[in-house]
């Protein structure tokens, strides 16, 4: 009985994680966006990342002044919010209320600093973080894991970041850290 429960369970992950390839071949864009904080002057501050697959490029904007949020006046996010674009901005109040008890994703200096390093990674096109000009699945990962991981919801067409990776052949490269930026 447990053998067929198991190979049940088994069938439906296989099932969800073709849909989630499908979704990704489908697509042309992997864009989200993820809330820092706010600053002392009541801007809120969210970073940006765009990523196509025709062309392999990945960007990252601010959509305020990074310096902003390390004023001790600024108010960092406590937990994380981050979305897929094309979507409305949520209540930032109504959410972090609403998801205080999930620990997790909460914006640091340090997490500022990653940031300025993540975008010049991303700038430097040169640089051990592209192949041939073009974003490697490193870099990828790095600025999806920070920004946006993806949807989980694959009835709805969306994917995940990794599955952009395989389904996109995005290109490998050298290991690099971000702190090497």
């Amino acid at each position: 009985m447990n053998k067929k429960i198991d190979n049940k369970k088994l069938e439906l992950k296989k099932r969800k994680k073709e849909q989630f390839l499908t979704n990704a071949l489908k697509k042309d864009t992997f864009n989200g966006r993820r809330y820092l904080g706010t600053s002392k002057f009541g801007k809120d501050i969210w970073i940006i990342m765009r990523f196509n697959k025709e062309d392999m490029q990945i960007s990252l904007e601010i959509d305020g002044k990074l310096d902003d949020l390390k004023d001790p006046d600024a108010i960092l996010a406590p937990v994380r919010i981050s979305q897929r674009l094309n979507r409305p901005k949520p209540n930032i109040n109504d959410y972090i209320r609403l998801n205080r008890k999930n620990a997790g994703g909460q914006v640091t200096l340090r997490t500022i600093q990653y940031i300025e390093k993540l975008i010049r990674a991303v700038d430097m096109k040169s640089s051990k973080s592209h192949v041939n000009g073009k974003c490697t699945s490193l870099l990828f990962q790095y600025v999806s894991g920070i920004v946006f991981a993806g949807d989980t919801n694959e009835a709805e067409g969306h994917f995940r970041w990794f599955d952009a990776v395989k389904a996109w052949n995005i290109p490998s490269g050298d290991y690099f850290i971000i702190d090497s930026y």
